[in-house]
């Protein structure tokens, strides 16, 4: 079956089409039977007409570009949005399992120890190490939501790199942030299990020596959280911006603005308080529009078809 061909984006498209179902560039008509291959039109399906060239500064093997969603891209738009509506969804979590983590952690005064001492003995108010436990599985807990939200806005963009490679490096790179949480959570548990060794020996009635010992048998565990922290903090930060340029990009390509909003304001200092609602809702509006506003779409209808076309 022959099929025309889009000099503009690459895309085989099936005889009779007028518009690409790629990019939506008008395609030329096909030639008469026996009559010449006008410029555009493939000769056999798969193969491009003489003469033509990948559109300049598009990275060979990339797939297609597709800035703007057509009814060949509905699947993948639909799929992406669905999972960005998700990643939103976890991330919505993981902040109010930190606020929780917060309030908690204040309540108990944190990790301060009351001291009072009289010569060389001093007398401790310990912090119960299961308040520590607790701590450190709120802190567990909120960072794999963290990286559920992130692996989910990491499919939306593996899902577009076929037909937006734009999507290249957020898909690719975004998986940083996984590392760097893993590494964040070891680093964590590396910290508090040498606070936990220092409270437990210093509490009670105990000699500067004594203490001195507990602190200086921690330090390994203390020093390895602090790199792991540190390096941790760092890969995460890089694929957080990463998915944050994932993000942008969605709205740029569904020219939806809370999507963007919502990009920006994860990096500033209680607006990304809302930022997670924010991409929530913008994706949620994206996918109504490519779903036609509800949520599917039904069998041999496309909200991208012209009116009175099935």
């Amino acid at each position: 079956m022959a099929t025309v061909f889009c000099s503009r984006c690459g895309r085989n498209n099936p005889a009779g089409s007028s518009f690409c179902q790629g990019c939506g560039a008008p395609l030329a008509a096909p030639a008469p039977a026996g009559g010449p291959i006008p410029s555009g039109v493939a000769p056999t399906p798969g193969a491009a007409p003489a003469g033509w060239a990948m559109p300049a500064g598009l990275p060979v093997g990339s797939g297609l570009v597709n800035p703007t969603p057509g009814p060949g891209t509905q699947a993948a738009d639909v799929r992406a949005l669905t999972d960005t509506k998700a990643g939103a969804v976890f991330a919505i979590l993981g902040f109010l399992l930190s606020v929780v983590g917060s309030v908690l952690f204040s309540t108990v005064g944190g990790l301060g120890l009351g001291v009072s001492c009289t010569g060389t003995t001093c007398s401790t108010t310990s912090v119960d190490t299961g308040v520590l436990a607790g701590l450190f599985a709120l802190i567990a807990i909120g960072l794999v939501f963290g990286i559920l939200s992130v692996l989910k806005f990491r499919s939306a963009f593996q899902t577009l790199v076929p037909v937006d490679y734009r999507f290249r490096s957020p898909a690719s790179l975004s998986i940083l942030v996984v590392i760097g949480s893993v590494l964040l959570l070891i680093g964590f548990g590396l910290l508090l299990a040498g606070a936990a060794g220092i409270i437990n020996s210093c509490s009670g009635s105990y000699n500067f020596t004594n203490c001195n010992n507990a602190v200086g048998s921690s330090v390994g565990a203390l020093l390895g959280g602090f790199a792991a922290l540190g390096l941790g903090g760092l890969l995460a930060f890089i694929g957080e911006i990463l998915v944050l340029i994932g993000i942008w990009r969605l709205g740029t390509r569904y020219n939806e603005g809370l999507l963007k909003v919502g990009a920006i304001f994860v990096i500033i200092p209680f607006l990304d308080i809302i930022a997670p609602f924010l991409i929530y809702f913008g994706a949620n509006s994206a996918l109504k529009q490519r779903t036609g506003g509800g949520g599917m779409v039904g069998a041999g209808m496309s909200p991208f078809s012209p009116p009175g076309t099935g």
